[in-house]
């Protein structure tokens, strides 16, 4: 599996790093927690060689650490004052994140044998969007941290494609056969080609529920 990372990471080296980079730029407090896990299970002596090389490492880029801090705290209000104004304002975004957020509880439930059957208010089918699903690839986890072996519960059409406030378009949206399990490194930028005829899905949900095959919004 290792081989099979190092291979991916070659193959698809400059988009590697640009998520890498992408990554720790939008993802502080995630790494933070990794590297906190990381240091917990070093021994005493790796302890010391990390504690110093870090000193090192501080001594030597000072200045330009801690322009990059401030520059990151910077980054992380805009964004979250960003995410708050839109989830206040707009509407469509609004149900987009509840319904992301409904869908990420409900399996971590669902692999523990207590997940909700069924979520009224945005039409989720939580059982038929798991089995249609299936299990996680053999050698992927679900969640976090953010890397080549991790995956997320994707939407095959963007749920940014559809008015959410339609109900045959929030029918579509979640429909069981829109989700997906993708690599959380390929769904961090979906303008990645992935292979997927994304319009070609859109027109079979469309037979499928009966919605409507207009992706534009009023």
């Amino acid at each position: 599996m290792l081989k099979k990372n190092r291979q991916y990471q070659e193959a698809h080296t400059e988009k590697y790093r640009e998520y890498s980079k992408k990554y720790r730029e939008n993802s502080p407090e995630k790494i933070k927690q990794i590297n906190k896990e990381r240091y917990k299970n070093m021994t005493a002596e790796q302890r010391a060689q990390a504690n110093e090389s870090c000193k090192k490492y501080y001594q030597a880029n000072r200045e330009e650490i801690l322009e990059k801090r401030k520059y990151m705290e910077s980054a992380k209000r805009a964004s979250k004052n960003w995410q708050n104004d839109h989830y206040y304002n707009d509407e469509i975004f609004r149900i987009a994140h509840n319904i992301r957020t409904c869908l990420t509880h409900a399996y971590r439930n669902y692999e523990i044998g207590k997940c909700p059957k069924y979520n009224e208010k945005y039409g989720l089918d939580y059982e038929a969007i798991f089995e249609h699903m299936g299990e996680i690839p053999d050698g992927y986890h679900y969640g976090y941290p953010l890397n080549s072996l991790s995956v997320s519960i994707d939407h095959i059409v963007p749920l940014r494609d559809f008015d959410l406030t339609k109900p045959d378009e929030l029918a579509m949206a979640v429909a069981p056969l829109n989700h997906r399990w993708l690599k959380r490194i390929d769904n961090y930028n979906r303008q990645w080609d992935d292979g997927y005829d994304v319009e070609r899905h859109r027109e079979e949900l469309y037979k499928r529920t009966g919605g409507t095959n207009d992706n534009t919004k009023d």
